[in-house]
């Protein structure tokens, strides 16, 4: 029997070449594909697979998660309107996940994901360019140095082929919200859960902080807000919305800051102390210069977070030794954290808190252990411009400031007031030529040598104390700085500033011994208000008069006798700076003894008189008493008569006329007459004198720019 054969085995052939045929046109389709180049970074040849068909899976709501081998549960939803809408919503999902050849690819995939490079390239791609959107390359370049170098980026101690935390650990690269969009909210919102991964103990600490109770708070309240917000909202309030679980990102910004300024430039925590948004973890640690809390830069840099909300509590905070040393930069004085906590930091009303009034003394004794109950008076963020809060504080600081003004307002017009009137008898051809004097053969003595050196190892003493504490008073600016750099850090330069007060202690008192001494010789001789005397009289009232009429052109240039009215204000005023100056100083040397017999808030006042009291020290020393000794055009530019002890005849009997006069009727003149220094003695005396000049300017300087600084800044 016949089946036909023939025509059943000629149907089969053409079946199995059409076959044949499909299979080598899909091979070459397929081969084509997987060698088209895609758009990426580095221009690599990848295969073009549209994103649709990535999100055919990925995107699919009733299949959000995959199971591993090992049993690990892994996100695998992307919402593709999220997507859309991100920063990366135009980048095909094979540019970043560069492994993949074909859509059913392995699983898990490979950690292929080259963050930084793309972004490097991208940068060097652009760089001369004017494109809008990529406004923002140059701040993601700066926070990828700063994460490069930050601990996140080490490798891991436990698997040193992992670093500590990649990008895609904290960030949800499908879902990274423009600046102002809901996402880049709800990012924000998220921070914690995302750094709890790895720091779970410290969210636990947070989420019971007044910080951690508050962004809480928001985000439920946000959370509530979207629930309720209408199906067609494209916008949500700042916090809005739940994450998608297990998506990882780090609350780096505000939905309306852009401030582009490297690292850091995205702190929602930023501005006064009523922000609506509590801190969160990259508030205070930042978001890419991570590193451990442990180090100097860490702790330095998380002070200064703090002022980002607490600028007013920051400020008062600098205005203590403890800020001063801080804005130094240097750690070892109390920090924000070292009294209000850190993770765990709870309203200072709180009962719990580290601050509360219950618990501040044991506080205060982390430091200072033997503190006394008189350390709670302390007002650790006294603010001397807040008369209804602290008046104490604000009467010293007014009346500190008043005494300034009211010592340079007389003085400096004084001095001006004088170089006129020497100019203008000077073009007269009146007044002393100093240049004739230098050639005579007698002089007078003035000073002994015992009173030649108190004189300048006083002098060195001040200069020390100027330097040392002015530059721990303006920390904040470069001089200051360096000067505590080059001495050694702030507890050095404490220690030379303590040294330098003794020795100035005990040239003053030292110096009184003497006076007593020679009164005691003196005995029935010695006239208290005589023309020996240092004790102002009515007589330097009615010189001070005469002396403006002088500088007025009314009335002949007064003579004075062995003390002139400025020599005698030079005098005494050493005995309020050192009653000022002195006493505040011991206290704040001693607090413990002080906050024993004292009440903590003339800590507050002692820092305040100590600084401006010594201010005013340094400037009038530098400028004033300078003035009155060494530039008056009579003088310029250097007397030194207290490195020699002696000055020409003609220029004594010119400036101390009266006291010329009795000495000659009385015939004790010739007992003060001595022969010229030494050519020796005179070059060393000019030395001397002019390095003390010339250090004693560049500290007036330095000063007036710090108390300029500090005036403007407030």
């Amino acid at each position: 029997m016949l089946d036909h054969p023939a025509p059943s085995r000629v149907v089969q052939t053409l079946l199995l070449l059409c076959l044949l045929a499909a299979g080598i046109t899909s091979a070459v389709v397929t081969t084509a594909l997987t060698s088209a180049p895609v758009m990426a970074a580095d221009d690599d040849e990848r295969p073009e697979i549209p994103n649709r068909r990535c999100l055919k899976c990925h995107n699919d709501p009733d299949d959000k998660t995959w199971e591993l081998d090992d049993g690990t549960i892994v996100n695998i939803y992307i919402d593709a309107d999220q997507f859309q809408h991100s920063v990366h919503g135009q980048q095909n999902c094979v540019g970043c996940h560069n492994s993949i050849k074909k859509t059913k690819h392995e699983r898990p995939l490979p950690k292929s994901i080259g963050c930084v490079e793309c972004h490097m390239n991208t940068w060097k791609q652009q760089q001369g360019q004017e494109n809008p959107e990529y406004k923002r390359i140059d701040v993601v370049v700066a926070q990828i140095d700063s994460y490069m170098r930050s601990v996140h980026a080490r490798p891991n101690l436990m698997d040193q082929s992992k670093t500590n935390a990649t990008c895609y650990d904290c960030h949800d690269a499908h879902n990274i919200g423009t600046i102002g969009s809901a996402a880049r909210a709800e990012h924000r919102q998220r921070n914690p859960q995302v750094c709890g991964r790895c720091h779970e103990e410290q969210k636990k600490k947070y989420l019971t902080s007044v910080h951690g109770q508050r962004h809480m708070a928001q985000a439920t309240e946000g959370a509530n807000a979207a629930t309720d917000a209408q199906p067609g909202d494209t916008q949500a309030a700042p916090g809005a919305g739940a994450a998608h679980a297990g998506l990882g990102l780090v609350g780096t910004a505000h939905a309306a800051t852009d401030t582009g300024d490297g690292d850091g430039d995205e702190s929602a925590h930023a501005g006064s102390s009523d922000h609506p948004n509590p801190a969160v973890c990259s508030d205070c640690h930042t978001p890419h210069s991570i590193d451990s809390p442990e180090k100097d830069p860490v702790k330095l840099l998380i002070t200064e977070n703090c002022g980002t909300c607490h600028a007013k509590q920051v400020r008062t905070y600098e205005a203590s030794y403890h800020g001063q040393v801080i804005r130094a930069g240097y750690t070892h004085t109390a920090k924000c954290f070292d009294c209000h906590g850190s993770h765990g930091i709870m309203d200072v009303d709180d009962p719990r808190s580290s601050v509360h009034p219950n618990n501040r003394l044991e506080t205060c004794r982390q430091c200072h252990e033997n503190a006394p109950k008189g350390f709670l008076g302390f007002h650790a963020h006294g603010d001397a411009e807040d008369f209804d809060n602290y008046p104490e504080m604000w009467i010293a600081k007014r009346f500190m400031e008043l005494l300034i003004l009211g010592v340079f307002a007389f003085f400096w017009t004084h001095m001006l007031l004088w170089i006129y009137r020497e100019w203008r008898d000077g073009k007269k051809g009146k007044g002393f030529q100093r240049e004739a004097a230098k050639e005579e053969t007698v002089y007078f003595r003035r000073f002994s040598l015992g009173w030649r050196i108190a004189h300048v190892v006083l002098a060195v003493a001040v200069m020390t104390l100027v330097l040392t504490g002015t530059a721990v008073l303006f920390s904040g600016q470069g001089w200051a700085q360096y000067v505590l750099n080059l001495l050694g850090g702030p507890r050095v330069a404490a220690v030379i500033h303590r040294t330098a007060a003794v020795t100035f202690i005990v040239i003053f008192f030292g110096h009184l011994l003497a006076v007593a001494w020679n009164i005691a010789r003196a005995r029935d001789k010695f006239q208290w208000l005589g023309p020996t005397s240092m004790v102002p009289t009515w007589q330097d009232i009615k010189d001070i008069g005469r002396m403006f009429k002088w500088f007025l052109g009314l009335a002949p240039r007064p003579d004075f006798d062995r003390w002139s009215y400025w020599e005698k204000f030079d005098y005494w005023a050493p005995f309020w700076g050192m009653f000022i100056i002195g006493l505040s100083g011991i206290m704040l040397w001693f607090p413990e003894r002080t906050a024993s017999i004292l009440p903590g808030w003339v800590f507050n006042i002692a820092t305040i008189v100590h600084a401006e009291e010594a201010i005013l020290a340094a400037v009038f020393l530098f400028t004033v008493h300078y003035f009155n000794v060494h530039f008056r055009p009579e003088k310029f530019p250097m007397d030194t008569v207290m490195a020699t002890g002696a000055v020409p005849l003609s220029e004594f009997k010119h400036e101390h006329r009266l006291e010329y006069e009795r000495l000659k009727a009385s015939g004790e003149l010739e007992k003060y007459l001595v022969k010229p220094p030494s050519e020796r003695a005179t070059r060393a005396g000019r030395k001397i004198t002019g390095w003390l000049i010339v250090i004693g300017l560049i500290l007036a300087a330095l000063v007036l720019n710090g108390y300029v600084d500090a005036l403007t800044r407030h």
